[in-house]
């Protein structure tokens, strides 16, 4: 019986290991809004990894509308890829709903 449960177990583990990072690849994030009422532009992660082939370093400002467990997973998988990921909330206004997110990636 443990013969046949031990590959399963690793084939499960496999697939959500792969479901994981076919998540990963179908990522996408809102742009910070360019005006208070316009809505967010959108970007997934493979325009985001191009445009880090191109440059040393990027930085990148994401609406509040992000969910900030998605933006951490963004940063997973930059570290992952052996990337320097540095995340900050910026403040542009006195409400609370005023901020937006500053990432900066190195290579």
């Amino acid at each position: 019986m443990k013969r046949r449960i031990i590959p399963l177990i690793k084939s499960l583990v496999n697939f959500e290991y792969n479901i994981q990072k076919t998540k990963e690849l179908l990522m996408e994030l809102k742009l910070a809004r360019v005006e208070l009422n316009a809505k967010p532009k959108k970007i997934d992660l493979s325009k985001i990894e191009n445009m880090l082939t191109k440059e040393d370093s990027i930085i990148l400002y994401f609406d509040r509308e992000n969910s900030h467990k998605d933006l951490l997973e963004l940063q997973d998988h930059f570290e992952e890829l052996g990337k320097s990921f540095y995340m900050k909330e910026v403040k542009y206004g006195l409400a609370d709903n005023e901020y937006m997110y500053q990432v900066h990636i190195i290579n």
